[in-house]
């Protein structure tokens, strides 16, 4: 054991900033959360919160913590560059769980007691809406891509869906008994649930397909406008795949034809999109292009969302911009 940090009466929950500096515990008997600076093992500032808090989980920007105060019915919002509550939100009845979409636009807050998920709007601090879901809402998680939301319901034995974009629940899961933790692998195929009562995990299938092998897409040469230097590379479209992926002849290269041909072309940039998983966009998002690249098979091939890109390309399909 590396050190002993004392903290408030009954912690609960530990949650990390991004950049791993500091750890924020919720104290459920004190009424608060303690900073710890994790370079010292000290405690750096106390947060007073709402009464008995419990869960905790911070933006993915790090700028805000938010912590579910079961015995006031409320999330307190802290600002971490300065450790005070920035906000506090009202919600449902022994708000117990929360999790943030991967862009950190909306967060879900599971009320055990008022069986009910409140979606909260980070950027103003509101709730845009509460929606019914089984008895005793407990974990929720969020797919990779954003899209949906998993709510164990503990008395209920099943699992609820959210749709994010809607804050609809789409389905209703039967799991086992008394369903508790959930999580979801990273590829979003898989959604996990531990069953207290029943001793068992539940495997949900999501129904999103894995990254595709390069050989079974099927492709077709596009056309790239470069003024007077024609383009071209593979794309294809498997059938479930919310978007196209494009094989790359050499790195951040479409190959081109012609004498003035110019083996620099590059990507020029495109909007990301909150409907593919956040953590394959690798050194794209870092260039700030927003692509999502990848070795597939040993063959580079980048991944364009749907309906994301800035070029129509000449059959009028959205493609994105290359430029010498």
């Amino acid at each position: 054991m590396a050190a002993t940090v004392t903290v408030g009466a009954d912690p609960e929950a530990v949650a990390l900033s991004p950049d791993g500096t500091r750890a924020y515990v919720t104290n459920n008997g004190s009424g608060n959360v303690s900073v710890i600076n994790t370079s010292t093992n000290t405690v750096a500032a106390t947060v007073t919160v709402g009464t008995s808090p419990g869960a905790i989980a911070l933006s993915p920007d790090g700028t805000r913590a938010y912590v579910t105060n079961n015995g006031s019915g409320n999330v307190s919002v802290i600002n971490t560059s300065i450790n005070t509550v920035a906000a506090t939100i009202i919600v449902g009845l022994f708000p117990s769980a929360i999790a943030f979409t991967p862009d950190g636009v909306k967060a879900f807050i599971t009320n055990r007691v008022s069986d009910s998920v409140s979606v909260i709007d980070v950027s103003t601090d509101t709730v845009l809406g509460t929606m019914s879901v089984g008895d005793g809402p407990n974990a929720i998680a969020i797919s990779p891509d954003g899209s949906r939301a998993y709510v164990t319901n503990t008395f209920s034995g099943n699992v609820s869906v959210i749709d994010t974009s809607t804050n609809t629940v789409t389905a209703t899961i039967t799991v086992g008994a008394r369903p508790f933790g959930i999580g979801i692998t990273r590829d979003g195929r898989r959604t996990y649930v531990a069953n207290y009562n029943s001793f068992d995990v539940s495997v949900i299938d999501s129904g999103v397909l894995a990254i595709p092998d390069p050989t079974t897409l099927p492709t077709v040469t596009l056309s790239l406008d470069f003024g007077p230097i024609p383009g071209s590379c593979t794309r294809g479209n498997p059938s479930g795949v919310q978007g196209t992926w494009v094989t790359l002849p050499t790195a951040d290269q479409c190959s081109q034809i012609g004498m003035s041909a110019n083996a620099d072309a590059r990507l020029l940039g495109w909007s990301t999109s909150p409907n593919f998983p956040a953590a394959l966009a690798q050194s794209q998002v870092d260039k700030g292009w927003g692509a999502i690249d990848d070795s597939i098979s040993g063959v580079r091939m980048i991944f364009i969302p749907a309906g994301k890109s800035t070029f129509l390309s000449s059959d009028n399909t959205l493609f994105s911009i290359w430029s010498m």
